[in-house]
């Protein structure tokens, strides 16, 4: 069999050094889909602001608001309150 078919040997260097990358990379993912949930709650964070204020602006109490956060009437306000 010539060169063509051979295959080199892997070393455990070789392998530590593909290990150390696939480490990275899956870092890299992770941090990069960590920062995707970042912005996603923050957007969903304004539209609750926006929701809250538009509830407050027809009338809405806050006991409706925090039951509908599924918090107390106090803790709605708190949040939210002016």
């Amino acid at each position: 069999m010539g060169s063509a078919g051979r295959r080199a040997p892997t070393s455990s260097i070789h392998l530590a050094i593909a290990s150390d990358a696939l480490v990275s990379a899956d870092a890299a993912v992770t941090a990069e889909r960590l920062r995707c949930l970042r912005d996603a709650r923050q957007a969903i964070d304004a539209e609750i602001r926006a929701e809250v204020r538009g509830m407050r602006a027809d009338g809405q109490t806050w006991a409706v608001i925090g039951d509908a956060l599924d918090v107390s009437r106090s803790a709605a306000q708190q949040r939210f309150g002016a």
